[in-house]
């Protein structure tokens, strides 16, 4: 019996369906024969501040689902990109990363109670941030805020602590990185058609993990 009906996934550019010939959405609704409601939006950030941000599309009831089964929330990597404050954990200050992590999962408990929660980590990037003149590994380099990468890795993985929500480490677990990312990156960002069988084998495991 298919106890996964219904998928929501709130991220940025990485969770649509713009790369990779339709990124890993649709893994998701062939894997778990699951209906998945998607609100991801390119360059979005999750704070305040950030373009098209998650957190405002949180605020809408419409797009929220009492009947979701599991929520997919992955942000961090633009808010690297864009320079946002990180904050700490319990803040309400939607225009810093976990003041915005802490009201979404609040909206999201509230509004979805039956579902499993999961925030994902950043995977491998390669690129200048938004105000700076150096591409560089974003894991390593600084933004205009003065934070790494690992900075919001960190703070998500403090996070997930704190709010007793899984953690799915796509840092770690995708097996993308530092010595093989043009083989799954189709533009040192996104990920190729490649790059998302790899994010959907990571994501079919610890969903069903968590659910069973």
């Amino acid at each position: 019996m298919n106890i996964i009906k219904k998928i929501v996934i709130y991220g940025d550019s990485i969770s649509t369906a713009e790369y990779g010939n339709g990124g890993y959405e649709a893994y998701l609704r062939e894997g778990f024969g699951a209906e998945v409601m998607n609100y991801s939006v390119c360059a979005s950030g999750l704070s305040l501040g950030t373009p098209d941000n998650t957190l405002s599309i949180l605020e809408r009831d419409e797009c929220l689902h009492g009947d979701a089964d599991v929520v997919i929330l992955w942000h961090g990597t633009n808010e690297w990109y864009w320079g946002s404050e990180i904050g700490r954990p319990g803040s309400k200050d939607g225009t810093t990363f976990l003041g915005a992590l802490d009201r979404a999962v609040g909206r999201i408990r509230e509004k979805s109670p039956g579902a499993v929660l999961f925030i994902l980590t950043p995977i491998y990037r390669y690129q200048a941030p938004d105000g700076c003149e150096n591409a560089g590994p974003a894991y390593e380099l600084k933004n205009k805020a003065g934070y790494t990468l690992t900075d919001y890795y960190n703070a998500l993985r403090e996070a997930s602590v704190y709010y007793g929500v899984p953690l799915i480490d796509m840092r770690v677990l995708s097996g993308i990185h530092e010595g093989n990312y043009k083989e799954y990156l189709e533009d040192d960002v996104h990920p190729n058609e490649q790059g998302y069988k790899k994010i959907w084998k990571v994501l079919e495991q610890e969903i069903n993990k968590a659910v069973e």
